[in-house]
């Protein structure tokens, strides 16, 4: 799942204002919230996810417990 994060680090760095809060949204329910802000150090992020999760390539399931902050 790390790969997740990267993937959206990365396309927050091609843009010219990264900062922001940005979701993943299925049926109405954020299954990942991304928060990019700019700082003196450079650009930082956290991950918000469910604690469980199963992911197929394509669809979400056994979605579960409570959010976990990275």
């Amino acid at each position: 799942m790390n790969a997740l994060l990267l993937l959206g680090l990365a396309a927050a760095a091609v843009l010219p204002n990264p900062s922001g809060i940005w979701d993943l949204r299925v049926d109405q329910t954020t299954i990942f919230r991304f928060e990019v802000r700019n700082t003196p150090r450079g650009i930082e992020a956290t991950w918000e996810r469910p604690e469980h999760f199963q992911l197929d390539g394509d669809t979400f399931s056994q979605v579960s417990g409570p959010s976990l902050r990275r």
